[in-house]
């Protein structure tokens, strides 16, 4: 990436690298793995070739605007209303909700995988501290993080089917 972007300004290097070390490896896998898990077809449109080339090929101050390229693009196709509420809506990122699937619907399997007596019989994870831990981030998940209490989770989970014991 680095030797590609020689030559070009900060911004358009940003954009290359973000593009490249994110966008691809990151969120298309991730909304592709997803996607797949769940029996859904995702097909994000604004991805095509076409389009995408033609948008890295514009000028990075024009692609720095937020919305108002896009919305420009579309404002023949939406109600003049609908651009003015995108215009004037904050930029904001779309997250996975891990946190409300942890505590929610994945909370019963996360619950069994992390009971004491099944944690003690691998004997590989403390079953007070797991415990103590789950309970935390029940009452405040914010000040556990769900990343915390899934890696507790899968590791858990892996040493079961790993039979892994100590």
């Amino acid at each position: 990436l680095a030797r590609e972007s020689v030559g070009q300004d900060l911004p358009e290097r940003i954009a290359s690298t973000d593009f490249a070390a994110y966008l691809e490896p990151r969120l298309l896998r991730d909304g592709d793995a997803m996607s797949m898990a769940h029996s859904l077809e995702l097909r994000p449109v604004l991805l095509d070739h076409e389009i995408v080339d033609f948008v890295m090929s514009l000028p990075i101050l024009l692609r720095l605007r937020d919305k108002q390229l896009l919305v420009a693009a579309m404002r023949d196709r939406m109600p003049s209303s609908l651009c003015s509420e995108l215009l004037a809506r904050p930029k904001r990122g779309f997250t996975f909700p891990f946190s409300r699937w942890i505590a929610q619907g994945m909370r019963p399997a996360i619950e069994d995988a992390l009971s004491p007596e099944r944690l003690k019989s691998a004997g590989v994870l403390n079953s007070n501290a797991v415990g103590q831990l789950w309970r935390r981030y029940l009452a405040k998940p914010k000040a556990v993080g769900w990343s915390r209490i899934w890696s507790v989770f899968v590791l858990a989970r892996w040493c079961e089917i790993m039979q892994v014991t100590v």
